[in-house]
């Protein structure tokens, strides 16, 4: 009999979480949905003009420490694009588009509209010019939790890089010239989606973090690894920065966790 209270006993615990955990997700999206709604009216975008607002979580993103709500946006006169946005800390933030936009502009865009700039502007046969106008960069400042990666474009023209699919950059881990960790490989959270995906390089070598950025996570990175001194490499997969030189760098895995203080670029390290 005792047995059996407690196998009962553990059942409904199971079933209170299971229901608590539904209640959770169900309500955050309804709640994420108003939001959004609000947010795009606000912005000038009214219900007919929008075609469909998806709400997503993720329980494997929190633990990961990546986005825990993502919106997927859809428009009417845009079938093929995709607007992605985040809910976190009581704010939706856009984080990008994939898809293909009705002629040469992503019309909503946010907080305006995108025009893209196609890449013969700035000659694209002529790898020199390529390799001159664009840069590699990492910003460790920009969020204590990650590494951000970008690529800078110095030319005076805004350039678009269009890849095939949602396999955008690579990042490499090594140790003692052997590859650890392949973010596009082994991150489960990467997204491997076929789909087109479009990138705005801004000119003159201005940032726009959300759009130019590419965020290693420390989280995808600890306690994997034993602790000692690792070899990163970072590149895009775009044809057009085939010429441009990889940004190279090492950082230090200790008690089972990066070490903020020691990520360092080539040209910083004293071999």
């Amino acid at each position: 009999m005792k047995k059996k209270k407690i196998i009962a006993l553990i059942l409904a615990i199971a079933l209170t979480i299971i229901l608590a955990v539904f209640s959770y997700v169900s309500i955050g999206k309804t709640f994420i949905n108003h939001k959004m709604e609000d947010y795009l009216t606000n912005r000038g975008f009214k219900g007919s003009v929008v075609k469909s607002i998806e709400v997503k979580h993720s329980f494997l993103n929190v633990a990961l420490s990546y986005n825990e709500w993502v919106i997927w946006v859809r428009y009417n006169d845009e079938p093929k694009a995709i607007y992605f946005y985040t809910y976190n800390n009581g704010a939706i933030s856009p984080t990008g588009v994939a898809g293909v936009p009705e002629g040469e502009i992503y019309k909503h865009g946010d907080p305006y509209p995108i025009e893209l700039t196609k890449v013969e502007n700035i000659a694209e046969n002529d790898s020199k010019l390529v390799k001159r106008n664009l840069r590699y960069s990492l910003d460790i400042t920009y969020n204590k939790s990650m590494m951000k990666f970008l690529i800078i474009n110095y030319s005076s023209k805004n350039i678009e890089l269009i890849s095939p699919n949602m396999h955008t950059f690579d990042f490499i881990l090594s140790k003692d010239g052997n590859v650890v960790f392949d973010n596009y490989r082994d991150n489960p959270n990467v997204a491997r989606y076929n789909w087109e995906t479009h990138q705005i390089l801004e000119a003159n070598g201005d940032i726009n973090y959300i759009g130019q950025g590419y965020d290693i996570w420390y989280e995808s990175l600890n306690k994997k690894f034993n602790d000692g001194i690792y070899s990163f490499e970072f590149y895009s997969t775009s044809e057009m920065l085939k010429d441009v030189p990889h940004l190279k760098g090492q950082l230090e895995i200790k008690d089972g966790n990066v070490n903020v203080n020691n990520v360092l670029l080539e040209d910083q390290v004293n071999y």
